[in-house]
């Protein structure tokens, strides 16, 4: 099942550059510009191994960044990842 994971920065001016970090770091490829695009990618480590490859979309506007994944990934180490790069969860449905 599809899931949905909206993100919030203090700077908007920074969202899309802390969402690069956050894919870099994750073992995601971007496709796409400030304002929306495509990633894929899978993580490394033993998430990589578990879940596999992981695709979805992500859209910005304003301080608040929509990241749409093709799985029903649980939103505590999904939250523990973003922050790691001032990317606050929001909300998870």
């Amino acid at each position: 099942m599809p899931r949905t994971f909206i993100a919030e920065v203090s700077n908007p001016n920074e969202a899309f550059a802390r969402l690069q970090r956050w894919a870099d770091e994750n073992g995601y490829y971007i496709n796409g510009d400030q304002t929306s695009g495509r990633f894929q990618g899978t993580p490394a480590g033993l998430a990589g191994f578990v879940i596999g490859e992981i695709s979805g979309a992500y859209s910005v506007n304003g301080n608040l960044v929509t990241i749409q994944v093709n799985k029903d990934l649980p939103s505590g180490p999904v939250a523990n990842a973003l922050s790691k790069h001032g990317l606050s969860l929001v909300r998870a449905r």
